[in-house]
């Protein structure tokens, strides 16, 4: 099974704890990474590039994006090509309006489709 989520976390955080049962209740899947903050793990370089403010959790995502059309495969990508993140989006439309479980949001996709294929297929 491929895991897309990946959770840096630390068990004593009760922020960490939400998103933990919150992961749960929604049957989702992902990898652990365990932060500890005692030793100032969320001061940590490689950490504080996933998240600039080394708020803790963090959940990080690496969804793969694939598009067939009449049966070719046209796009084979990942969310992390996406040009903007899927968490920014999330909290950009929840400024405008309340989204419910089941809700969809077209992201959009990562380049390489349509006119941007080489060759260039329609």
């Amino acid at each position: 099974m491929t895991v897309g989520l990946t959770l840096y976390h630390a068990p004593p955080s009760t922020c960490s704890q939400k998103v933990r049962l919150a992961l749960a209740e929604k049957r989702l899947v992902y990898q652990s990474q365990l932060i500890d903050l005692f030793a100032g793990g969320q001061h940590d370089p490689d950490y504080v590039k996933l998240n600039p403010n080394h708020v803790v959790p963090t959940l990080v995502h690496d969804l793969g994006i694939r598009c067939f059309l009449n049966g070719d495969e046209r796009q084979s990508s990942n969310t992390r090509h996406l040009i903007f993140n899927l968490w920014e989006q999330i909290a950009e439309l929840s400024q405008a309006m309340t989204l419910e479980p089941g809700d969809v949001i077209f992201s959009g996709t990562p380049g390489g489709v349509g006119m941007a294929m080489k060759p260039m297929t329609m």
